[in-house]
């Protein structure tokens, strides 16, 4: 991995549609700007919440309350953001953009050297669809590097043909501080999900938090079920993918009361204390990961490496 010099300036770009809106990403940029990076946050209401909850707050911070489609005000909204960085920055210094979704990364392509750019990357989603790899191929010929979280996506990136040059996979960020706020001990959290001290609970973690299909943990934890006897419970989030519609199938049969919810889960150090195990998705759900490590789990087994090539 390529270190950035010492005093660099680098201005994180996150916009609300985008993956970097996610709690767990918003959390680890509050430990970025306590480091010296800045953020500029474009969306509405709920994105300003939500960085208000992971503790993204503080000068080094910009909002600007982008509406979806007004692309011209999110543009120089931007603009403003690096001209400000460039006209204050550390005289020998050259300072970084990380773009955290590909319509901020193409913005920035406009307005400075791609090779000042990099994007930020937690899932391997772009990777795998028809519209991410065309998208990925348009920033590779502008010479963007990619920064994937931890060797297993950057291992993906390689694997998927982005020039290895250009992949420099970024570590881990470190366990987030135990939580001691007495709503989040173990009692406190199963006395809110009503259940007793001794239920099995499994949290679902995803990058973003309610990216895993509730659908398909269901039939993991059924399997669980019917193997163990035991009345294993899944933790989910309120807007977890396909929620209501497993909620359904299981209405029509023994596991009606498998799912329990909590939308703190989009945080997972809060609510983890209060779980016994986790099923990870969306591989390799790297921050995720590390919450469930950070709450005294077992860490989980990475992926597979990629196949060779043939």
């Amino acid at each position: 991995m390529t270190c950035r010099p010492p005093h660099t300036s680098v201005l994180h770009l996150v916009d609300q549609s985008g993956p970097g809106a996610a709690p767990t990403v918003l959390a680890h940029l509050a430990q970025r700007v306590s480091a010296g990076d800045h953020v500029l946050l474009l969306g509405s209401t709920p994105l300003h919440h939500a960085a208000n909850a992971a503790g993204l707050t503080g000068p080094h911070v910009q909002r600007h309350p982008a509406r979806r489609g007004d692309a011209r005000g999110a543009y120089h909204a931007i603009k403003r953001a690096v001209d400000h960085l460039d006209a204050t920055r550390v005289i020998g210094t050259t300072p970084q953009f990380a773009a955290w979704s590909v319509s901020a990364a193409r913005v920035l392509q406009r307005l400075v050297d791609p090779r000042r750019i990099a994007l930020h990357l937690i899932t391997d989603d772009l990777l795998h669809t028809p519209q991410g790899q065309r998208a990925l191929q348009k920033l590779n010929n502008g010479g963007i590097t990619l920064r994937p979280f931890g060797n297993a996506l950057a291992s993906a990136c390689i694997a998927a043909h982005w020039p290895i040059a250009r992949v420099e996979a970024q570590p881990l960020p470190n366990p987030p501080a135990p939580i001691a706020d007495p709503h989040f001990t173990r009692s406190a959290l199963r006395a809110r999900w009503n259940i007793s001290p001794d239920t099995p609970v499994v949290a679902l973690l995803s990058d973003p938090a309610t990216a895993a299909n509730t659908f398909t943990a269901s039939l993991v934890l059924s399997l669980i079920r019917s193997a163990s006897d035991q009345r294993v419970r899944l933790l989910v989030h309120p807007q977890q993918h396909h929620r209501t519609r497993t909620q359904d199938h299981l209405d029509r049969g023994p596991d009606a009361d498998m799912l329990l919810q909590d939308a703190d889960l989009a945080l997972p150090h809060r609510v983890l204390p209060g779980c016994d195990a986790v099923l990870l998705t969306c591989a390799p759900a790297p921050l995720s990961a590390r919450y469930a490590v950070a709450a005294g789990l077992p860490p989980p087994a990475p992926p597979p490496p990629p196949p060779p090539e043939p």
